[in-house]
Parts: structure tokens; C-alpha cells; sequence
């Protein structure tokens, strides 16, 4: 990313507009303690996400094919590439780092994720110890 005021400007606003969209994807998961414990002992918890979760990750790709608008000439065939890009990246988080994104998506994929990762702490306390290293 450049240091200029434009992408700064941008990423105060994709901040912005990440907590809201991993609030929403937070709003119904659901929570399954299970009487299992993992080889560390941490209780294993089960997530059932729902549709919030798949509308937030549709808003994250639109936000990013609109992005791509901004800084870039926007045809169909890169919105294509960017909506199975981000298909790609959800189901195979590996991938992320064989392929070449704008910094924008990049931001705006890690801050949703990382805040929907915080609001799951918030609204289940159990996910805290379930993630921690032993």
C-alpha cells in the first residue's frame, strides 16, 4: 500500500465498514459444546455459522469488486476473477499467499475475519480457551 491520503482515507473507511459486516455474521451463529476434548484438553466447540456469515462474505466481495472499480478499469471478466479468487481464498485459506490482491482486499478479508474471530470471544466466552495454544 502506498502512504498517501486516498488509501488512508480507504482504509479508515474499510475499518469502518468491517465491524459491522462481522457483527452481522456473528448475529446467529450458533454453539455446540461437545463432551470431547482435544489432545490439549481444550473443549471442543462446534460453530454452525448461517446465512449471516455467507451475506457478510458476499458484502466483503462486492465491497471488493468495488474497490477494484475504483482504482481499476472494472470488467466482467475481473469481477469473475475476483468473486472465485475470494471463493478460492475462503475455502482454501492456503491459497492466499500464491496469488497477487490489492492491498484494499487483502485489509478488508483480514480485518472481517480477525473481528468475527474477536465477536465470536465476546458472544461465546468457551471459544476463548478453545482457541488458545497449549
Amino acid at each position: 500500500m502506498d502512504w498517501n491520503l486516498s488509501n488512508v482515507t480507504m482504509l479508515f473507511g474499510l475499518t469502518l465498514v468491517s465491524v459491522p459486516i462481522a457483527w452481522f455474521q456473528v448475529s446467529k451463529v450458533e454453539f455446540k459444546r461437545s463432551n470431547d476434548a482435544d489432545r490439549y484438553g481444550r473443549t471442543t466447540i462446534y460453530v454452525k455459522k448461517g446465512l449471516p456469515y455467507l451475506w457478510g462474505w458476499l458484502i466483503t466481495i462486492l465491497l471488493g469488486i468495488g474497490c477494484s472499480a475504483l482504482f481499476e478499469t472494472l470488467t466482467p471478466n475481473l469481477v469473475l476473477k475476483e468473486i472465485f479468487s475470494e471463493l478460492k481464498n475462503e475455502l482454501l485459506t492456503f491459497s492466499i499467499f500464491t496469488q497477487h490482491s490489492d492491498w484494499y482486499i487483502w485489509f478488508l478479508s483480514g480485518a472481517t475475519s480477525s473481528l468475527y474471530t474477536r465477536f465470536l470471544k465476546i458472544k461465546e466466552p468457551a471459544v476463548i480457551n478453545a482457541l488458545k495454544r497449549k
